[in-house]
Parts: C-alpha cells; sequence; structure tokens
C-alpha cells in the first residue's frame, strides 16, 4: 500500500518484472548468445467433426409484435421488469417486459 494509491493495495511493478526476470532466467543477466529457442517440429492432428443436425425450434421472430404475446404465468420480476410464460403464435416462450414500457 502506498499514499499514490490511496491505501488500495497495489502490484510492485519493478518488484513483479525482477522476480519474472528470476524465473525465466535464474542464471544470471540475459545474452543474445545465450538464447537458443529450440525449434519444434508441428504434428499433423486429425478432428472429426460431426454434421450439425436441424433444430426443432422455429425462427428467430423479427420483428416482435408484443400483441402476439399471451401472458400464462408469472416467472419472476426484478429491477428491469417482469418474465412471464406465455404463447406467442402458438409457440410456448418466455417474455420479459420492461419496466416504463406498456
Amino acid at each position: 500500500q502506498s499514499s499514490a494509491t490511496q491505501g488500495r493495495d497495489a502490484v510492485d511493478v519493478v518488484r513483479f518484472m525482477k522476480l519474472l526476470y528470476n524465473l525465466v532466467r535464474p542464471k544470471g543477466k540475459f545474452t543474445l548468445a545465450a538464447y537458443k529457442p529450440q525449434k519444434v517440429q508441428a504434428q499433423q492432428v486429425l478432428m472429426s467433426v460431426h454434421d450439425a443436425k436441424q433444430s426443432s425450434r422455429p425462427k428467430r421472430i423479427d420483428p416482435v409484435i408484443p400483441s402476439h404475446f399471451q401472458k400464462q404465468k408469472l416467472l419472476g420480476q426484478g429491477g428491469q421488469g417482469t418474465v412471464h410464460l406465455g404463447m406467442y403464435d402458438s409457440f410456448k416462450c418466455a417474455g420479459k417486459t420492461l419496466l416504463g414500457v406498456a
């Protein structure tokens, strides 16, 4: 904690970088001559992909016409509105009525 962070916990970036450096290079200074990355041969991986099945759900309703929704059961309510179980053009679904919207 410090006065610069106004009492909040803060990460000491310099100490963190020194710790990270010592983890990566524990034997001392970094030199370009000592840096010898290993070349890794890429391996071929085979994957099987399953074909997607056609959904039995109806397609997205756009635009939604609120008068077509028939409320049946209150599922929940909160700070933004209420959610009812109901029917929309013969499909069972849930509909949310936002507060302040008729």
